[in-house]
């Protein structure tokens, strides 16, 4: 079952809901009152992104520098799937992970054309920090659904510990990949700079 993530327009981050939730526009993730007092929290950069692009009726995959969770279909033949890549590597800790949040910064959020929530798929995978095609449907397991418009902050507190010492790959495609086939041209793309400003995994460890 894929758990579903709605991120609020204006401070980008709600709870996790399951799928037979009703959608509460008003949930947000707020500090965690238990946090340990000795707790820190380590802020991990994430150099390698890019985007993987399956052309299904040309019948090929390439890598891109852009980073974009994105369709685009503008004639018959020519229908693209954008697939947004990020991989890190995350360090052993001596303490315990309490809390692991993927924080991203869009640059641009375009909604499909019927108006639609721009709705993307997170996925977790076991990475080598090198991007290529196969990236685009390498074994993951699901994090949630989020709509992403100004931000997002997505709780992988789960990924971040089973990838102690070990690198960490997360995808984001739109929802509706691969069965959309309208023309269309929307998504979500983020800016290639490798700062912690546009995208980061805030980890919390307490000694």
């Amino acid at each position: 079952m894929i758990n579903r993530i709605f991120i609020a327009p204006i401070l980008g981050i709600l709870l996790l809901a399951s799928c037979e939730s009703q959608l509460d526009p008003n949930a947000r993730i707020t500090p965690n009152p238990s946090r340990p007092i000795n707790a820190r929290t380590d802020t991990l950069s994430i150099p390698i992104a890019g985007t993987v692009k399956s052309f299904p009726e040309m019948g090929f995959r390439e890598v891109s520098n852009l980073i974009q969770s994105a369709y685009v279909k503008t004639s018959a033949t020519n229908r693209e799937f954008r697939r947004a890549m990020f991989e890190v590597s995350i360090p052993k800790y001596a303490g315990t992970i309490t809390q692991a949040l993927l924080v991203l910064q869009p640059s641009t959020s375009t909604p499909p054309l019927d108006g639609a929530p721009n709705n993307h798929v997170i996925f977790a995978y076991a990475a080598d920090l090198s991007l290529d095609i196969n990236d685009y449907e390498r074994p993951s397991d699901s994090v949630g659904i989020i709509t992403i418009t100004n931000s997002a902050v997505v709780d992988i507190t789960d990924q971040v510990r089973s990838h102690q010492g070990r690198a960490l790959g997360i995808r984001i495609q739109l929802v509706d990949d691969p069965d959309y086939s309208l023309m269309d041209n929307t998504g979500v793309s983020f800016t290639s700079t490798p700062t912690t400003v546009f995208r980061r995994i805030e980890v919390t460890v307490s000694e």
